[in-house]
């Protein structure tokens, strides 16, 4: 009568970790900080498979070869709350160290920040004020596949300047 106690609570234990076992994990983080500011984002397409580049299944919204629709940018409207920065204020951004270990890139309005892969967790860069007259920009960060040749995934911010 003993054995079937501790049996129960046992075999329901294998279960449940076997069920948690098939569930999707969720997309790493991104968080991008801006003085008082910080703001984390999982990545909006990652592919689970480090050695290749995500699929539109795979994404959080429709994206269309690499570029998201004006659909997908309304369906987006919370994600993108603007990140308020300052000339000169230092930007950081941190990622998780999976991303880290294959590198990563970031575009500001579609324009590299960077001329070679980040392989490090946390980045720092600022703006001047002649990048911020221009009004919000567009922040990506791309996470390398360990082939080195496509992208894994990706995230997306809003930089605004601070008034």
């Amino acid at each position: 009568m003993q054995s079937r106690r501790v049996a129960l609570p046992t075999a329901v234990l294998v279960f449940s970790l076997l069920a948690l076992t098939g569930c999707d994990k969720p997309h790493p983080n991104a968080t991008v900080f801006s003085g008082s500011n910080s703001v984390t984002r999982a990545a909006i397409c990652w592919s689970p498979d480090a050695n290749r580049t995500f699929t539109d299944s795979e994404c959080l919204v429709q994206v269309a070869d690499g570029k998201l629709s004006a659909q997908a940018v309304a369906e987006l409207a919370d994600y993108l709350e603007p990140i308020p920065v300052k000339p000169a204020q230092t930007i950081g951004i941190s990622v998780d160290p999976e991303i880290a270990d294959a590198g990563w890139t970031i575009t500001i309005n579609s324009r590299p920040l960077n001329s070679q892969p980040i392989s490090t967790t946390y980045y720092r860069f600022a703006l001047s004020e002649r990048d911020l007259r221009r009004g919000s920009l567009e922040m990506r960060v791309f996470a390398a596949a360990d082939d080195q040749q496509s992208q894994r995934g990706y995230w997306l911010f809003e930089l605004s300047p601070e008034e």
